[in-house]
């Protein structure tokens, strides 16, 4: 194991990135909110931009409540002694805080499974509360048949709410509409043969927080090729996430390998590398890196997996967050991973009922 150093993007320039809008623009609005913050004022505009919102007053003030974590959670109502029991009414598993009610009790998370595109799933369940609400109250882009999502996302909130209080107190189940499930085996599976198949993953304990990229080179039969783990400092799990399909094209292509497949968990790290960024984007050194190797005189493939089916990157990742900052290399596998390789090479599968959302149909 030899630490070595990080080289973002070779051969490019640095660009400037304003991190406070998605596109990496500069905006006097968004310079006004970061003083607002900054300065500890009331002029926030994720809770000023509620009452601006097309939807009836009732709405807004309920969301104004949510923002301010005011409504009547079993978490809230046990702390106040109103009732016996902070659990989950509907799921009876969980704590029920404002998070579990809204987003993340199972009946809560499959009408958001329902509306929200794949490819964003992954980013808007592991935001927190207050991140969490802000940003779909802020954001404007056009939904399915033309509704603003911050509309739609403010009206959904009010009926997930709606329904609860329904299917506590008067016993009235909320409607559902479940979506497509499909039972499928989900495993590790070895490339075809004279291929390396390279698994990726990003790992950031909290969002963000310490981080890191892991990188997992495999060949037809399973065998170790390579391993590298990057710790990447404090960051979020999306750079991770590229960091680490940057470190894995990077990695096969030094070790000599021309046909190669790479896997990601991440769909929204692959999405990116399907167009040319935009230079103002806050990723765009890395993007465009990742491009750059792909069109190097090799032959790649590029799909998404299930985490479950990715297991060596997911442990690489997240056992590189307790490293120094810097890259390793290791000739020869960690043995906290031996178990998972004889596993995947042993065909070790796993049956999961993976939802199928309309763009999957």
């Amino acid at each position: 194991m030899a630490p070595i150093s990080l080289d973002l993007a070779p051969g490019e320039r640095d660009r400037f990135s304003w991190k406070c809008t998605p596109d990496g623009k500069f905006t006097f609005r968004s310079a006004y909110e970061l003083l607002s913050r900054n300065n500890n004022t009331d002029a926030d505009m994720s809770w000023k931009a509620i009452w601006k919102l097309k939807v009836p007053e009732r709405i807004c003030t309920f969301l104004w409540l949510v923002l301010h974590g005011r409504i009547m959670t079993n978490e809230r109502r046990a702390r106040m002694g109103l009732a016996s029991t902070a659990q989950c009414e509907r799921c009876t598993t969980l704590s029920e805080d404002m998070l579990h009610l809204l987003r993340d009790c199972p009946i809560s998370r499959s009408l958001w499974l329902r509306m929200v595109p794949t490819s964003l799933q992954r980013e808007f369940f592991e935001c927190g509360t207050s991140e969490w609400i802000k940003a779909n109250i802020l954001c404007r882009t056009r939904a399915r048949h033309g509704t603003e999502w911050n509309v739609l996302f403010a009206v959904s909130l009010w009926w997930l709410w709606k329904w609860r209080n329904e299917s506590i107190f008067q016993g009235n189940d909320p409607p559902r509409t479940q979506p497509r499930r499909q039972e499928r085996l989900i495993s590790w599976k070895p490339p075809p043969s004279g291929w390396t198949l390279i698994n990726t993953d990003g790992a950031s304990r909290g969002n963000p927080g310490s981080a890191a990229a892991a990188v997992c080179l495999r060949d037809d039969t399973g065998k170790w090729v390579a391993r590298s783990v990057t710790n990447l400092g404090i960051c979020s799990a999306a750079l991770a996430e590229i960091m680490a399909v940057y470190q894995g094209l990077k990695l096969a292509w030094d070790y000599g390998i021309r046909k190669c497949i790479l896997e990601s968990d991440s769909e929204l790290a692959l999405s990116w590398l399907r167009t040319e960024p935009d230079p103002s984007h806050q990723f765009a050194h890395l993007i465009s890196g990742c491009r750059q190797l792909l069109r190097r005189p090799w032959t790649t493939q590029m799909r998404h997996i299930y985490r479950e089916g990715n297991r060596v990157a997911d442990w690489l990742a997240k056992f590189g967050t307790s490293l120094s900052l810097g890259t390793y290399l290791y000739p020869l596998p960690p043995r906290g991973v031996l178990g998972i390789l004889v596993e995947d090479a042993s065909g070790y599968a796993m049956i999961m009922n993976v939802i199928v959302s309309e763009e999957d149909e």
